[in-house]
């Protein structure tokens, strides 16, 4: 995490405030990756908020290290595939791909290992013990990295915040979206995504292809 930390602020906070242009003028999002992530949404523009360790005056928030744009999916036209590769809120490293299908905002199949799967559950039913199925969750974040000094192990929070990666959240919105009352919050981290964002005048920007920057 040294190295995430090590960035350089003012690098971090105008990258962060360029993406965050970049969201807020855009028209559709569109997600793939060479391991079978395809999913093209909107979002709430605006809502849009970027993590930097320049903060605002009237905002305080840490969570070492620094570097993320924070939004959401509008729900009920999200659809597709997401596949995670790295890690899991809470649950460390992946022992096989998890792939998430998506209809209008909820989770309609999940496929991975079993006993990872099941020990997912049992961490979220610790929080909301109405949950009986990983199924039916809704979509809640959609954030992209922007701290170049950041790498990817098996701290999520280091994680979030690599520029290149992507990270998408089910349950709570946090405030980024609709609030249906969930309890948990837990976020899915695409290491290598293609992120292809077509802007209000229907001119296409790629950000980054298979996780790395262009241009």
């Amino acid at each position: 995490m040294k190295e995430g930390i090590a960035v350089d602020y003012e690098t971090l906070d105008k990258k962060a405030k360029d993406i965050k242009k970049y969201l807020e003028n855009s028209e559709e999002v569109y997600i793939s990756s060479e391991l079978g992530t395809n999913l093209i949404f909107k979002i709430y523009t605006h809502n849009i908020l970027p993590r930097s360790p320049i903060f605002p005056e009237d905002r305080f928030w840490n969570q070492t290290p620094e570097g993320e744009i924070m939004s959401c999916p509008l729900e009920g036209i999200f659809n597709g595939r997401l596949v995670v590769d790295v890690v899991v809120t809470g649950m460390g490293e992946l022992p096989t791909l998890i792939v998430w299908d998506f209809k209008d905002g909820r989770v309609v199949k999940v496929e991975g290992d079993k006993i990872f799967l099941r020990k997912l559950l049992g961490r979220l039913k610790k929080s909301d013990k109405r949950l009986n199925d990983l199924k039916g969750k809704w979509i809640a974040e959609f954030s992209v990295g922007a701290n170049d000094w950041a790498r990817f192990d098996d701290n999520i929070y280091n994680c979030e915040k690599v520029f290149g990666g992507i990270h998408f959240a089910m349950g709570n919105s946090e405030g980024l979206g609709t609030d249906r009352g969930e309890t948990f919050h837990f976020d899915n981290i695409v290491k290598t995504p293609t992120i292809v964002v077509t802007d209000k005048n229907g001119e296409k920007l790629t950000f980054t292809k298979s996780g790395k920057a262009v241009n």
